[in-house]
Protein backbone atom coordinates (compact mmCIF):
# COMPACT_ATOMS: atom_id res chain seq x y z
CA UNK A 1 0.00 0.00 0.00
CA UNK A 2 1.73 3.18 -0.93
CA UNK A 3 2.35 5.54 2.17
CA UNK A 4 2.32 9.46 0.07
CA UNK A 5 -0.75 11.04 -1.62
CA UNK A 6 0.60 12.20 -4.50
CA UNK A 7 -2.28 13.50 -7.46
CA UNK A 8 -1.67 10.45 -9.79
CA UNK A 9 -1.84 7.79 -6.94
CA UNK A 10 -5.28 6.28 -8.70
CA UNK A 11 -3.77 5.99 -12.05
CA UNK A 12 -1.38 3.51 -10.35
CA UNK A 13 -4.63 1.69 -8.97
CA UNK A 14 -7.46 2.10 -11.30
CA UNK A 15 -10.85 1.18 -10.26
CA UNK A 16 -12.38 -1.78 -9.91
CA UNK A 17 -16.20 -1.22 -12.04
CA UNK A 18 -19.02 -2.76 -12.21
CA UNK A 19 -20.22 -3.97 -15.78
CA UNK A 20 -17.01 -4.02 -17.39
CA UNK A 21 -18.05 -5.80 -20.19
CA UNK A 22 -22.00 -5.50 -19.87
CA UNK A 23 -23.63 -6.40 -23.36
CA UNK A 24 -23.86 -3.27 -25.47
CA UNK A 25 -26.91 -2.36 -25.09
CA UNK A 26 -29.48 -3.55 -27.85
CA UNK A 27 -26.66 -4.39 -30.30
CA UNK A 28 -25.50 -7.83 -29.93
CA UNK A 29 -26.57 -11.12 -29.01
CA UNK A 30 -23.05 -12.90 -29.63
CA UNK A 31 -22.12 -14.44 -26.41
CA UNK A 32 -17.73 -14.48 -27.49
CA UNK A 33 -19.06 -10.18 -28.08
CA UNK A 34 -19.56 -9.90 -24.12
CA UNK A 35 -17.68 -12.97 -22.46
CA UNK A 36 -14.52 -14.41 -22.75
CA UNK A 37 -15.70 -17.33 -25.12
CA UNK A 38 -12.66 -16.44 -27.58
CA UNK A 39 -9.90 -15.99 -24.76
CA UNK A 40 -11.08 -19.48 -23.64
CA UNK A 41 -11.32 -21.80 -26.81
CA UNK A 42 -7.39 -22.20 -26.97
CA UNK A 43 -6.05 -21.42 -23.39
CA UNK A 44 -4.01 -24.33 -22.28
CA UNK A 45 -2.10 -24.73 -19.06
CA UNK A 46 -0.98 -27.10 -15.93
CA UNK A 47 -1.35 -24.46 -13.18
CA UNK A 48 -3.43 -21.66 -14.30
CA UNK A 49 -3.80 -18.66 -12.32
CA UNK A 50 -7.19 -16.48 -12.90
CA UNK A 51 -8.72 -13.22 -11.37
CA UNK A 52 -12.16 -12.88 -9.78
CA UNK A 53 -14.09 -12.52 -13.56
CA UNK A 54 -12.77 -15.24 -14.61
CA UNK A 55 -13.70 -17.69 -12.34
CA UNK A 56 -17.50 -17.90 -13.95
CA UNK A 57 -16.22 -18.15 -16.98
CA UNK A 58 -13.86 -20.92 -16.48
CA UNK A 59 -16.58 -23.16 -14.67
CA UNK A 60 -19.24 -22.68 -17.47
CA UNK A 61 -16.63 -23.24 -20.91
CA UNK A 62 -13.41 -24.75 -19.48
CA UNK A 63 -14.17 -26.75 -16.11
CA UNK A 64 -10.99 -28.84 -17.30
CA UNK A 65 -8.62 -25.62 -16.34
CA UNK A 66 -9.76 -25.30 -13.01
CA UNK A 67 -8.68 -28.42 -9.81
CA UNK A 68 -11.74 -30.25 -8.98
CA UNK A 69 -11.85 -28.09 -5.34
CA UNK A 70 -12.01 -24.62 -7.08
CA UNK A 71 -15.15 -25.53 -8.69
CA UNK A 72 -16.82 -24.55 -5.28
CA UNK A 73 -18.09 -20.87 -4.99
CA UNK A 74 -16.38 -20.25 -1.92
CA UNK A 75 -13.01 -21.85 -2.50
CA UNK A 76 -10.62 -20.92 -0.26
CA UNK A 77 -8.59 -20.42 -3.46
CA UNK A 78 -10.47 -17.57 -4.94
CA UNK A 79 -9.89 -15.28 -2.23
CA UNK A 80 -6.24 -15.70 -2.04
CA UNK A 81 -6.41 -15.05 -6.02
CA UNK A 82 -8.73 -11.78 -5.71
CA UNK A 83 -5.72 -10.83 -3.43
CA UNK A 84 -3.39 -11.74 -5.44
CA UNK A 85 -4.45 -8.77 -8.15
CA UNK A 86 -4.36 -6.16 -5.77
CA UNK A 87 -0.66 -7.57 -4.14
CA UNK A 88 2.27 -8.41 -6.41
CA UNK A 89 4.15 -9.84 -3.28
CA UNK A 90 1.18 -11.79 -2.37
CA UNK A 91 1.11 -13.14 -6.16
CA UNK A 92 4.05 -14.41 -5.86
CA UNK A 93 3.88 -16.38 -2.84
CA UNK A 94 1.61 -18.03 -4.76
CA UNK A 95 3.26 -18.39 -7.37
CA UNK A 96 6.32 -19.93 -5.01
CA UNK A 97 3.18 -22.35 -3.79
CA UNK A 98 1.98 -23.21 -7.62
CA UNK A 99 4.04 -22.35 -10.36
CA UNK A 100 1.69 -21.26 -12.70
CA UNK A 101 2.78 -21.48 -16.34
CA UNK A 102 0.25 -19.13 -17.11
CA UNK A 103 -2.29 -15.99 -16.27
CA UNK A 104 -5.77 -15.39 -17.12
CA UNK A 105 -6.93 -12.00 -16.07
CA UNK A 106 -10.41 -11.19 -17.50
CA UNK A 107 -11.89 -7.45 -17.49
CA UNK A 108 -10.77 -4.08 -17.49
CA UNK A 109 -7.29 -3.77 -16.49
CA UNK A 110 -8.62 -1.60 -13.14
CA UNK A 111 -9.62 -5.09 -12.05
CA UNK A 112 -5.87 -6.19 -11.72
CA UNK A 113 -3.95 -2.61 -11.90
CA UNK A 114 -1.63 -3.71 -9.52
CA UNK A 115 -0.81 -7.15 -10.57
CA UNK A 116 -0.41 -5.71 -14.18
CA UNK A 117 1.58 -3.57 -13.64
CA UNK A 118 4.23 -5.46 -11.85
CA UNK A 119 3.80 -8.41 -14.68
CA UNK A 120 4.89 -5.72 -17.30
CA UNK A 121 7.96 -4.67 -15.02
CA UNK A 122 9.03 -8.25 -14.53
CA UNK A 123 11.09 -10.43 -16.73
CA UNK A 124 9.74 -14.03 -15.94
CA UNK A 125 6.14 -13.11 -17.52
CA UNK A 126 4.98 -11.74 -21.22
CA UNK A 127 1.97 -11.12 -23.10
CA UNK A 128 1.28 -13.95 -25.03
CA UNK A 129 -2.87 -13.06 -25.58
CA UNK A 130 -5.26 -10.38 -25.79
CA UNK A 131 -8.73 -9.77 -26.69
CA UNK A 132 -11.41 -7.86 -25.91
CA UNK A 133 -12.42 -9.37 -22.85
CA UNK A 134 -8.91 -10.49 -21.84
CA UNK A 135 -4.97 -10.88 -21.49
CA UNK A 136 -2.85 -13.66 -21.06
CA UNK A 137 0.51 -14.21 -19.76
CA UNK A 138 2.82 -16.75 -20.17
CA UNK A 139 6.32 -17.94 -17.86
CA UNK A 140 9.05 -17.53 -20.02
CA UNK A 141 7.06 -16.93 -23.01
CA UNK A 142 9.60 -16.58 -26.35
CA UNK A 143 7.70 -13.84 -28.32
CA UNK A 144 5.60 -11.28 -26.70
CA UNK A 145 2.45 -10.77 -28.10
CA UNK A 146 1.67 -8.90 -31.64
CA UNK A 147 -1.35 -7.10 -32.99
CA UNK A 148 -1.29 -9.54 -36.12
CA UNK A 149 -2.39 -12.14 -33.41
CA UNK A 150 -5.89 -9.84 -33.55
CA UNK A 151 -6.84 -11.51 -37.55
CA UNK A 152 -8.86 -14.57 -36.41
CA UNK A 153 -10.62 -11.66 -34.15
CA UNK A 154 -10.99 -9.18 -36.65
CA UNK A 155 -12.50 -12.32 -39.25
CA UNK A 156 -15.36 -12.55 -36.37
CA UNK A 157 -16.06 -9.05 -36.27
CA UNK A 158 -16.49 -8.85 -39.63
CA UNK A 159 -19.72 -10.06 -39.42
CA UNK A 160 -21.28 -7.85 -36.82
CA UNK A 161 -22.76 -4.41 -37.05
CA UNK A 162 -20.67 -1.26 -37.17
CA UNK A 163 -21.68 -0.32 -33.57
CA UNK A 164 -20.83 -3.80 -31.90
CA UNK A 165 -17.66 -3.36 -34.16
CA UNK A 166 -16.62 -0.25 -32.88
CA UNK A 167 -17.53 -1.57 -28.79
CA UNK A 168 -15.19 -4.43 -29.24
CA UNK A 169 -12.31 -2.47 -31.04
CA UNK A 170 -12.95 0.02 -28.37
CA UNK A 171 -12.30 -2.68 -25.43
CA UNK A 172 -8.61 -3.79 -27.73
CA UNK A 173 -8.13 -0.68 -27.31
CA UNK A 174 -8.40 -0.26 -23.54
CA UNK A 175 -6.36 -3.37 -23.15
CA UNK A 176 -3.88 -2.21 -25.11
CA UNK A 177 -3.77 1.19 -23.07
CA UNK A 178 -3.79 -1.47 -20.25
CA UNK A 179 -0.86 -2.71 -21.43
CA UNK A 180 1.19 -0.26 -21.96
CA UNK A 181 0.74 -0.31 -25.95
CA UNK A 182 -0.02 3.35 -26.61
CA UNK A 183 0.96 3.55 -30.28
CA UNK A 184 -1.24 0.76 -30.97
CA UNK A 185 -3.99 1.36 -28.57
CA UNK A 186 -4.32 4.74 -30.55
CA UNK A 187 -3.81 2.85 -34.20
CA UNK A 188 -7.24 0.76 -32.65
CA UNK A 189 -8.63 3.75 -31.24
CA UNK A 190 -9.03 5.45 -34.86
CA UNK A 191 -10.35 2.38 -36.29
CA UNK A 192 -13.00 2.18 -33.94
CA UNK A 193 -13.55 6.01 -34.34
CA UNK A 194 -13.65 5.15 -37.78
CA UNK A 195 -16.67 2.47 -37.89
CA UNK A 196 -18.87 4.19 -35.06
CA UNK A 197 -18.53 7.72 -33.57
CA UNK A 198 -21.44 6.66 -31.01
CA UNK A 199 -20.58 3.83 -28.80
CA UNK A 200 -19.42 4.97 -25.39
CA UNK A 201 -16.84 2.42 -24.95
CA UNK A 202 -15.11 4.26 -27.81
CA UNK A 203 -14.82 7.44 -25.81
CA UNK A 204 -13.62 5.54 -22.24
CA UNK A 205 -10.86 3.95 -24.22
CA UNK A 206 -9.52 7.39 -25.44
CA UNK A 207 -10.29 8.78 -22.64
CA UNK A 208 -7.81 6.24 -20.80
CA UNK A 209 -5.53 6.89 -23.38
CA UNK A 210 -5.60 10.84 -23.11
CA UNK A 211 -4.46 9.82 -19.34
CA UNK A 212 -1.43 7.19 -19.83
CA UNK A 213 -0.30 10.27 -22.12
CA UNK A 214 -1.65 12.71 -18.92
CA UNK A 215 -3.51 14.77 -21.64
CA UNK A 216 -6.14 15.50 -18.80
CA UNK A 217 -8.02 17.98 -20.37
CA UNK A 218 -8.52 15.83 -23.57
CA UNK A 219 -9.49 12.74 -21.24
CA UNK A 220 -11.99 15.12 -19.44
CA UNK A 221 -13.95 16.15 -22.98
CA UNK A 222 -13.70 12.21 -23.91
CA UNK A 223 -15.17 11.29 -20.93
CA UNK A 224 -17.62 14.19 -21.06
CA UNK A 225 -18.86 12.63 -24.40
CA UNK A 226 -18.60 9.24 -22.73
CA UNK A 227 -21.12 10.08 -20.59
CA UNK A 228 -23.66 11.92 -22.74
CA UNK A 229 -23.93 8.25 -24.52
CA UNK A 230 -24.29 6.74 -21.45
CA UNK A 231 -24.66 8.93 -18.21
CA UNK A 232 -25.23 5.84 -16.11
CA UNK A 233 -21.21 4.87 -16.89
CA UNK A 234 -19.51 3.45 -13.99
CA UNK A 235 -15.80 3.53 -16.66
CA UNK A 236 -16.70 6.93 -18.17
CA UNK A 237 -17.30 8.82 -14.33
CA UNK A 238 -14.41 7.01 -13.28
CA UNK A 239 -12.30 8.56 -16.11
CA UNK A 240 -13.86 11.75 -15.11
CA UNK A 241 -13.15 11.60 -11.37
CA UNK A 242 -9.21 10.46 -12.61
CA UNK A 243 -8.69 13.10 -14.73
CA UNK A 244 -10.36 15.81 -12.54
CA UNK A 245 -8.55 14.45 -9.54
CA UNK A 246 -4.84 14.76 -11.65
CA UNK A 247 -5.18 18.36 -12.99
CA UNK A 248 -6.02 19.55 -9.40
CA UNK A 249 -9.71 20.20 -9.68
CA UNK A 250 -10.80 18.14 -6.64
CA UNK A 251 -13.99 19.80 -5.39
CA UNK A 252 -15.70 18.57 -9.03
CA UNK A 253 -13.58 15.17 -8.65
CA UNK A 254 -15.39 14.50 -5.03
CA UNK A 255 -18.41 15.75 -6.71
CA UNK A 256 -18.04 12.44 -8.96
CA UNK A 257 -16.57 9.83 -6.18
CA UNK A 258 -19.81 10.71 -4.35
CA UNK A 259 -21.92 9.58 -7.11
CA UNK A 260 -19.64 6.33 -8.05
CA UNK A 261 -19.92 5.49 -4.03
CA UNK A 262 -23.62 6.27 -4.08
CA UNK A 263 -24.06 3.67 -6.64
CA UNK A 264 -21.37 0.95 -5.40
CA UNK A 265 -21.13 1.27 -2.09
CA UNK A 266 -18.78 -1.96 -1.72
CA UNK A 267 -16.25 -1.87 -3.94
CA UNK A 268 -12.76 -1.48 -2.66
CA UNK A 269 -10.79 0.28 -5.34
CA UNK A 270 -13.85 2.86 -5.38
CA UNK A 271 -14.05 3.44 -1.34
CA UNK A 272 -10.23 3.82 -1.89
CA UNK A 273 -10.37 6.79 -4.99
CA UNK A 274 -12.89 8.34 -3.11
CA UNK A 275 -11.16 8.31 0.04
CA UNK A 276 -8.30 9.88 -1.80
CA UNK A 277 -9.76 12.22 -3.29
CA UNK A 278 -11.95 13.42 -1.04
CA UNK A 279 -8.82 13.96 1.46
CA UNK A 280 -7.97 16.54 -1.52
CA UNK A 281 -10.82 18.22 -1.00
CA UNK A 282 -10.27 18.55 2.66
CA UNK A 283 -13.70 16.32 3.25
CA UNK A 284 -12.14 14.28 6.07
CA UNK A 285 -15.22 12.82 7.67
CA UNK A 286 -16.02 11.52 3.73
CA UNK A 287 -12.30 10.14 3.57
CA UNK A 288 -12.64 8.84 7.02
CA UNK A 289 -15.59 6.57 6.56
CA UNK A 290 -14.57 5.34 3.13
CA UNK A 291 -10.99 4.37 4.95
CA UNK A 292 -12.87 2.68 8.27
CA UNK A 293 -14.82 0.43 5.35
CA UNK A 294 -11.34 -0.61 3.72
CA UNK A 295 -9.99 -1.53 7.07
CA UNK A 296 -13.44 -4.16 8.12
CA UNK A 297 -13.66 -5.03 5.00
CA UNK A 298 -9.98 -6.07 4.77
CA UNK A 299 -10.19 -7.65 8.49
CA UNK A 300 -12.86 -9.54 7.50
CA UNK A 301 -11.49 -11.29 4.63
CA UNK A 302 -7.92 -11.88 6.73
CA UNK A 303 -6.31 -9.89 3.98
CA UNK A 304 -3.51 -6.87 5.15
CA UNK A 305 -5.36 -4.00 5.96
CA UNK A 306 -2.18 -2.19 7.29
CA UNK A 307 -1.73 -0.08 4.47
CA UNK A 308 -5.42 1.32 5.12
CA UNK A 309 -4.66 1.60 8.41
CA UNK A 310 -1.86 4.30 8.11
CA UNK A 311 -4.06 5.91 5.44
CA UNK A 312 -6.96 6.24 8.43
CA UNK A 313 -4.45 7.60 10.68
CA UNK A 314 -3.20 9.92 8.43
CA UNK A 315 -7.26 11.04 7.93
CA UNK A 316 -7.33 11.54 11.37
CA UNK A 317 -4.24 13.36 11.92
CA UNK A 318 -5.71 15.78 9.23
CA UNK A 319 -8.42 16.51 11.08
CA UNK A 320 -6.97 16.61 14.32
CA UNK A 321 -8.22 14.29 15.50
CA UNK A 322 -5.17 13.02 18.22
CA UNK A 323 -6.85 10.40 19.81
CA UNK A 324 -8.02 8.21 17.32
CA UNK A 325 -4.95 8.83 14.88
CA UNK A 326 -2.72 7.55 17.76
CA UNK A 327 -5.06 4.32 18.30
CA UNK A 328 -5.23 3.63 14.46
CA UNK A 329 -1.17 4.23 14.18
CA UNK A 330 -0.87 2.22 17.82
CA UNK A 331 -2.84 -0.88 15.94
CA UNK A 332 -0.42 -0.33 12.41
CA UNK A 333 2.86 -0.37 14.70
CA UNK A 334 1.74 -4.01 15.97
CA UNK A 335 1.04 -5.48 12.85
CA UNK A 336 2.86 -8.89 11.85
CA UNK A 337 3.58 -7.30 8.12
CA UNK A 338 5.10 -4.07 8.70
CA UNK A 339 7.30 -3.05 6.36
CA UNK A 340 10.11 -0.45 7.44
CA UNK A 341 8.74 2.36 5.40
CA UNK A 342 5.53 2.23 6.82
CA UNK A 343 6.97 1.25 10.59
CA UNK A 344 8.70 5.12 10.21
CA UNK A 345 5.50 6.85 9.24
CA UNK A 346 3.96 5.27 11.62
CA UNK A 347 6.26 6.70 14.11
CA UNK A 348 6.59 10.06 12.60
CA UNK A 349 2.70 10.10 12.41
CA UNK A 350 2.41 9.41 16.38
CA UNK A 351 4.67 11.90 17.15
CA UNK A 352 2.98 14.46 15.12
CA UNK A 353 -0.13 13.28 16.93
CA UNK A 354 1.70 13.96 20.13
CA UNK A 355 2.09 17.50 19.43
CA UNK A 356 -1.19 18.30 18.60
CA UNK A 357 -3.08 16.40 21.61
CA UNK A 358 0.03 18.38 24.07
CA UNK A 359 -0.89 21.63 22.03
CA UNK A 360 -4.56 20.77 23.11
CA UNK A 361 -3.73 19.82 26.66
CA UNK A 362 -2.20 22.89 27.19
CA UNK A 363 -5.04 25.13 26.03
CA UNK A 364 -7.55 23.63 28.09
CA UNK A 365 -5.28 24.47 31.46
Amino acid sequence: MLLARPRLILLAALLSLAGCHSRPAGRSEEPWVISPIVALEALQAKALYYNGPAWAALLAKRPDLLAEDDRAVEAPKHRNFDQAAQDPDFFRRLDRQFRFDALLLVGDPSLYRPLLKHLLETSDWRLAYLDHTSVVFRRNWPESWKPEALAPLRARMAALPKDVRAYVLGEIANKLVGVRRLADAKTVLDEAEQTHTKVPEVWIAKANLQMAKKDWNGAIESAGRALKLDESSNQALTCLSQSLYASGHFREAFAITKQLVAKIPDAPAILFHHAMVAHEAHEYEAEIDALKKLVERADRAHWSATGYRIFLGQAYLADGDAHNGLEIFTQVLAAPDLNPEQRKVAEDRIEQLRKVEAEREALRK
